[in-house]
């Protein structure tokens, strides 16, 4: 499968593995791949190549306020919608 890198990335799986895998002091890397030390630091201990997803986590759970809302919500389906008492019996 083919990687696809966003417009500011400058480094990929390739050059990450290689820096993971040498033996060099962190300012030569950084100054061979054109990175900076903070990059390499981010690289060298890595097990995994592939990028961390960046997209905040949004638990897809229906908690108690959501199931009180929905249940709220269902009710006033039901309320009529003119405001004077017609005589009907409000269920």
């Amino acid at each position: 499968m083919k990687q696809i890198y966003h417009s500011n990335a400058t480094t990929n799986i390739r050059l990450c593995s290689e820096i993971n895998k040498s033996n060099l002091p962190n300012n030569i890397l950084a100054e061979k791949y054109e990175v900076s030390k903070d990059t390499i630091c981010k690289w060298e201990n890595r097990e995994n190549f592939k990028d961390k997803n960046s997209k905040p986590f949004i638990p897809k759970t229906n908690g108690i306020v959501e199931k009180a809302n929905d249940e709220s919500s269902l009710k006033s389906k039901y309320l009529p919608i003119c405001s004077f008492r017609t005589g009907f019996i409000d269920l």
